[in-house]
Protein backbone atom coordinates (compact mmCIF):
# COMPACT_ATOMS: atom_id res chain seq x y z
CA UNK A 1 0.00 0.00 0.00
CA UNK A 2 2.66 2.22 -0.06
CA UNK A 3 2.76 3.19 -3.66
CA UNK A 4 2.21 7.24 -3.79
CA UNK A 5 -0.48 8.16 -5.63
CA UNK A 6 -0.78 11.13 -8.56
CA UNK A 7 -2.82 13.26 -6.90
CA UNK A 8 -3.43 15.21 -3.55
CA UNK A 9 -4.84 12.15 -1.82
CA UNK A 10 -5.96 14.60 1.48
CA UNK A 11 -7.72 17.09 -0.64
CA UNK A 12 -9.20 14.58 -2.48
CA UNK A 13 -10.53 12.92 0.78
CA UNK A 14 -11.88 16.26 1.42
CA UNK A 15 -13.65 16.56 -1.23
CA UNK A 16 -15.57 12.71 -1.41
CA UNK A 17 -16.47 13.79 2.45
CA UNK A 18 -17.58 17.35 1.55
CA UNK A 19 -19.80 15.89 -1.19
CA UNK A 20 -21.54 13.40 1.33
CA UNK A 21 -22.33 16.82 3.21
CA UNK A 22 -23.73 18.59 -0.07
CA UNK A 23 -26.53 15.42 0.15
CA UNK A 24 -29.35 16.65 2.25
CA UNK A 25 -28.00 14.82 5.37
CA UNK A 26 -27.17 18.16 7.08
CA UNK A 27 -29.50 17.72 9.61
CA UNK A 28 -28.52 14.94 12.49
CA UNK A 29 -29.92 11.77 11.61
CA UNK A 30 -32.14 10.31 13.81
CA UNK A 31 -29.98 8.16 15.94
CA UNK A 32 -27.31 9.79 18.19
CA UNK A 33 -23.93 7.79 17.57
CA UNK A 34 -20.79 8.91 20.29
CA UNK A 35 -19.40 11.00 17.10
CA UNK A 36 -21.73 13.43 16.82
CA UNK A 37 -20.90 16.94 18.07
CA UNK A 38 -22.90 18.83 19.97
CA UNK A 39 -22.38 21.85 17.26
CA UNK A 40 -21.20 21.73 14.07
CA UNK A 41 -17.78 22.38 14.31
CA UNK A 42 -16.53 25.82 12.43
CA UNK A 43 -12.71 24.36 10.68
CA UNK A 44 -14.18 23.15 7.45
CA UNK A 45 -13.57 19.65 6.44
CA UNK A 46 -10.59 20.53 4.00
CA UNK A 47 -8.85 22.54 6.07
CA UNK A 48 -9.46 20.01 9.38
CA UNK A 49 -8.07 16.91 7.27
CA UNK A 50 -5.40 19.37 6.08
CA UNK A 51 -4.42 20.26 9.59
CA UNK A 52 -4.57 16.58 10.88
CA UNK A 53 -2.17 15.39 7.75
CA UNK A 54 0.32 18.32 8.44
CA UNK A 55 0.75 17.19 12.02
CA UNK A 56 0.06 13.32 11.94
CA UNK A 57 2.68 13.00 8.99
CA UNK A 58 1.02 9.66 8.04
CA UNK A 59 1.30 7.64 4.76
CA UNK A 60 -0.92 8.31 2.21
CA UNK A 61 -2.54 5.14 2.54
CA UNK A 62 -3.85 6.04 6.01
CA UNK A 63 -5.50 8.68 4.26
CA UNK A 64 -7.51 6.52 1.60
CA UNK A 65 -7.97 3.43 4.84
CA UNK A 66 -9.38 5.98 6.83
CA UNK A 67 -12.09 6.31 3.67
CA UNK A 68 -12.71 3.18 3.31
CA UNK A 69 -13.20 2.69 7.02
CA UNK A 70 -16.06 5.12 6.79
CA UNK A 71 -18.03 3.21 4.24
CA UNK A 72 -17.61 0.01 6.00
CA UNK A 73 -19.19 1.87 9.27
CA UNK A 74 -21.88 3.58 7.06
CA UNK A 75 -22.51 0.03 5.28
CA UNK A 76 -22.12 -1.97 8.63
CA UNK A 77 -24.50 0.74 11.24
CA UNK A 78 -28.11 0.83 9.81
CA UNK A 79 -29.18 4.71 10.48
CA UNK A 80 -25.96 5.81 10.73
CA UNK A 81 -25.18 8.78 8.37
CA UNK A 82 -22.16 11.17 7.75
CA UNK A 83 -23.14 14.88 8.89
CA UNK A 84 -21.84 17.76 9.72
CA UNK A 85 -21.90 17.48 13.17
CA UNK A 86 -20.03 14.26 13.02
CA UNK A 87 -17.65 14.08 9.91
CA UNK A 88 -14.77 15.61 12.19
CA UNK A 89 -14.64 12.80 14.85
CA UNK A 90 -15.79 10.02 11.94
CA UNK A 91 -12.57 11.07 10.14
CA UNK A 92 -10.14 11.29 12.80
CA UNK A 93 -10.81 8.68 14.41
CA UNK A 94 -10.98 6.33 11.39
CA UNK A 95 -7.55 7.94 10.56
CA UNK A 96 -6.43 7.57 13.91
CA UNK A 97 -7.06 3.71 13.69
CA UNK A 98 -5.35 3.47 10.60
CA UNK A 99 -2.33 4.88 11.46
CA UNK A 100 -2.00 2.68 14.51
CA UNK A 101 -2.77 -0.67 12.35
CA UNK A 102 -1.18 0.39 9.11
CA UNK A 103 2.13 2.36 10.18
CA UNK A 104 5.02 1.82 12.24
CA UNK A 105 4.97 5.36 14.12
CA UNK A 106 2.06 6.63 15.03
CA UNK A 107 1.44 9.06 17.99
CA UNK A 108 -0.37 8.45 20.96
CA UNK A 109 -4.31 9.58 21.66
CA UNK A 110 -3.55 12.30 23.65
CA UNK A 111 -1.54 14.27 20.95
CA UNK A 112 -4.13 13.03 18.44
CA UNK A 113 -6.90 14.45 20.46
CA UNK A 114 -5.17 17.55 21.14
CA UNK A 115 -4.33 18.23 17.19
CA UNK A 116 -8.13 16.79 16.60
CA UNK A 117 -9.62 19.24 18.90
CA UNK A 118 -10.53 16.89 21.26
CA UNK A 119 -10.17 15.65 24.79
CA UNK A 120 -8.15 12.17 25.19
CA UNK A 121 -10.91 10.69 26.87
CA UNK A 122 -12.86 11.06 24.17
CA UNK A 123 -10.11 10.22 21.63
CA UNK A 124 -10.33 6.64 23.89
CA UNK A 125 -13.49 6.05 23.65
CA UNK A 126 -14.07 7.25 20.07
CA UNK A 127 -11.20 5.06 19.24
CA UNK A 128 -13.10 1.90 20.60
CA UNK A 129 -16.47 2.84 19.06
CA UNK A 130 -14.74 2.83 15.86
CA UNK A 131 -13.13 -0.76 16.14
CA UNK A 132 -16.69 -1.99 17.37
CA UNK A 133 -18.41 -0.70 14.32
CA UNK A 134 -15.34 -2.14 12.42
CA UNK A 135 -15.64 -5.68 13.62
CA UNK A 136 -12.44 -5.02 14.83
CA UNK A 137 -11.88 -5.98 10.87
CA UNK A 138 -8.77 -3.22 9.97
CA UNK A 139 -7.29 -5.46 7.28
CA UNK A 140 -7.84 -4.09 3.81
CA UNK A 141 -7.54 -6.66 1.04
CA UNK A 142 -4.97 -5.25 -1.57
CA UNK A 143 -7.26 -5.73 -4.79
CA UNK A 144 -10.30 -3.87 -2.46
CA UNK A 145 -7.62 -1.28 -1.28
CA UNK A 146 -6.57 -0.34 -5.35
CA UNK A 147 -10.25 -0.51 -6.54
CA UNK A 148 -11.19 2.22 -3.77
CA UNK A 149 -7.78 3.98 -4.78
CA UNK A 150 -8.30 4.44 -8.14
CA UNK A 151 -12.19 5.30 -7.83
CA UNK A 152 -10.79 8.60 -5.76
CA UNK A 153 -8.02 9.31 -8.63
CA UNK A 154 -11.60 9.75 -10.84
CA UNK A 155 -13.08 11.13 -8.86
CA UNK A 156 -10.28 13.99 -8.50
CA UNK A 157 -10.00 14.23 -12.69
CA UNK A 158 -13.86 14.32 -13.09
CA UNK A 159 -13.51 17.35 -10.16
CA UNK A 160 -10.74 18.83 -11.28
CA UNK A 161 -12.55 19.19 -14.98
CA UNK A 162 -15.54 20.20 -13.38
CA UNK A 163 -13.65 23.35 -12.31
CA UNK A 164 -11.83 23.98 -15.15
CA UNK A 165 -15.18 24.01 -16.62
CA UNK A 166 -16.71 25.99 -14.44
CA UNK A 167 -13.37 28.72 -14.65
CA UNK A 168 -13.90 28.45 -18.76
CA UNK A 169 -17.58 29.27 -18.50
CA UNK A 170 -17.18 32.24 -15.70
Amino acid sequence: MAHHPSFPIVSTCARILESFLAKPRLERCNRWTAFDAARVPSISIADYLSRLAAHFSCSHACHVCALLYLDLVVQRCPGCQITAFNIHRLYLTALVVAMKFHEDFYYDNEYCATVGGIECEEMNGLEGEMLTLLEYRLTIPHCKYKRYLEAMRLYFENFVSDDSDEKKIS
